[in-house]
């Protein structure tokens, strides 16, 4: 589904950037017109100028396809080349023999490895060109080591297994990447990386003038009963909630339990009979019995005597004002 949805990511910025550009072509036909005032504009300009947009189009639609298999290319490859085992060298040289070139065919390794090592998922984190066929693929890899442990002085050979000592690590890794005619290779020893610098944001709390108390009352009873309805009730039982009837708004269906809400601040909004509330709950996973907290920013009218709800969504935080990363 990841692929899928990358796939159709890639189509539709091909699309905008198509029409982007026929916009681009067009006001540069009309710039010549206006310019040619007593003169005649050549037809052949105007074959170079759509000669010249559709070569960027093609050059853009070559670098976004090669960036997409690339980093598909290597996030296989970084799951083979990150799982091994002491008992089948043979077997990992042939895996990873698959995706390198002679001349780096084994990437100069004698496996000596003292644990077995198995890859659980990678993905792309990011890329740079460098050159016309060449990229930096930089991978994360979620990696299991298990290590038998070694047996006390107390423990039976015989009768109890060596204990398995699991861990997990994240690994970061740069892979070299060449595409030639269509088809890719790593082309040279891949590298790790440093774990990526997670940024700092300050964080400031929706502000405004505060709903009376019997408004925000109103308001948390309904939306009591609004989130009841949509993490445990039925599909269409929503509406009854919603501003626009139509809005096609689905609950959970019972996937997640309703247990409380905590709390609700509520905002008078410039227009009147609008409100802006800000709303923090308790759900329960049903299989688990996990307990977690929910944030949603709603916004509200109040119509024939009635609380209605417009929208909702994630995000309580820096939402009417500009984020601050903090060096």
């Amino acid at each position: 589904m990841a692929k899928a949805k990358k796939l159709t990511e890639a189509k539709l910025n091909t699309v905008v950037l198509q029409k982007a550009m026929r916009i681009v072509l067009w006001v540069f036909i009309a710039f010549l017109l206006l310019r040619g005032v007593g003169t005649v504009i050549r037809t052949n300009d105007i074959s170079k100028a759509e000669s010249m947009m559709q070569e960027f189009l093609k050059s853009r639609g070559y670098k976004e396809k090669v960036e997409r298999e690339a980093a598909s290319f290597a996030e296989s490859f970084a799951v083979e080349y990150m799982t091994y085992s002491k008992k089948s060298p043979d077997e990992y040289y042939a895996r990873i023999s698959k995706y390198l070139p002679s001349h780096i065919a084994e990437l100069g390794m004698v496996l000596s490895t003292k644990t077995d090592v198995q890859a659980m998922e990678a993905r792309c984190i990011g890329l740079r060109w460098t050159g016309e066929r060449q990229l930096n693929i930089d991978v994360r890899v979620k990696a299991t080591y298990k290590q038998e442990a070694a047996p006390s002085d107390t423990t039976d050979a015989v009768t109890q297994p060596a204990e398995t000592l699991t861990r997990q690590r994240d690994l970061y890794i740069r892979i070299p990447i060449v595409e030639t005619e269509g088809a890719y290779l790593v082309e040279d020893y891949p590298v790790f990386l440093p774990e990526p610098v997670k940024p700092k944001l300050k964080a400031s709390q929706y502000s405004g003038e505060t709903a009376d108390s019997s408004t925000a009352q109103d308001i948390s009873n309904m939306l009591s009963s609004f989130f009841k309805t949509y993490y445990e009730g039925k599909a269409g039982e929503t509406q009854y909630y919603m501003a626009d009837a139509g809005a096609g708004v689905l609950g959970l269906d019972g996937s997640f339990k309703f247990e409380k809400l905590d709390e609700a601040r509520v905002f008078k909004n410039a227009t009147e009979g609008s409100f802006t509330a800000i709303a923090e709950l308790t759900v329960s996973d049903p299989y688990s019995g996990q307990k977690l907290k929910q944030r949603y920013n709603i916004s509200l009218i109040r119509k024939d005597g009635r609380y209605y709800i417009k929208t909702f969504d994630a995000r309580t935080l820096n939402i009417n004002n500009t984020q601050e990363v903090v060096q």
